[in-house]
């Protein structure tokens, strides 16, 4: 395979990890208020009335310190294990709402944080495992571009969840929308298998730099010293 072949299909293929990831964590950021606010009218002890306005500042804390350290993982992962390690990161917090519960959530929100550390850490190094200097800004479009339609498939795959959970007989619990037990287990169950399916193909990403990658420029230290 060409070099130039290489460096667009490990585009795409990573655009497409991004894509099925991100259009589960955009799904959820639909509904992740309305889903807290539906449990605490039926359990107010289960969870508070604005703990997802808490837990979204608990994730930014975690968020702000994991960037301090979570950079020192290159010295000791390649960086497509670093974005295998942020996209299970991710599916951890979409399965903690099988189990919502106030302690619960805010421990998946910490986690959340470092997911986010994590990933971006992960496709900044692998980005430049495979690109120059000179097709850096052709292979970032092009993985974005594909990352970004998740927008569009997240509202797919609300509309998808919606018309499945009515016609199972989920429960719905008001007209303007609040969420039953069963509709939060399904809408995140399936946000869950897209984690999985996204930290597969994560896991398949090939290895090969190419030669005169940005990555070989780069030197590696032992602490924040050097």
């Amino acid at each position: 395979m060409r070099p130039s072949t290489y460096e667009i299909f490990c585009a795409v293929l990573m655009g497409v990890a991004n894509l099925v990831l991100w259009t589960g964590y955009d799904a959820q950021v639909f509904i992740v208020e309305s889903v807290l606010h539906s449990v605490n009218g039926r359990e107010p002890d289960r969870i508070g009335a604005h703990d997802g306005y808490y837990g979204l500042a608990v994730m930014n804390i975690f968020y702000m310190l994991a960037n301090l350290g979570v950079p020192a993982l290159m010295n000791y992962l390649r960086c497509k294990w670093i974005l295998l390690l942020g996209a299970s990161f991710f599916t951890f917090y979409f399965l903690s709402f099988q189990l919502l519960n106030q302690f619960l959530y805010f421990f998946s929100c910490a986690i959340l944080g470092l997911a986010f550390a994590t990933f971006n850490v992960g496709f900044s190094g692998y980005l430049t495992e495979f690109s120059t200097r000179q097709t850096l800004e052709r292979n970032q479009a092009l993985n974005w571009g594909i990352s970004c339609l998740s927008v569009f498939f997240s509202g797919v795959l609300y509309i998808i969840l919606t018309t499945i959970s009515a016609e199972s007989g989920i429960e719905v619990v008001a007209k303007y929308r609040e969420y039953g037990d069963g509709e939060i287990c399904l809408f995140f169950l399936a946000m869950a298998i897209l984690g999985c399916c996204s930290m597969i193909i994560f896991a398949f990403l090939p290895n090969k730099q190419v030669a005169g990658c940005i990555a070989e420029s780069s030197e590696k230290t032992n602490s924040l010293g050097e």
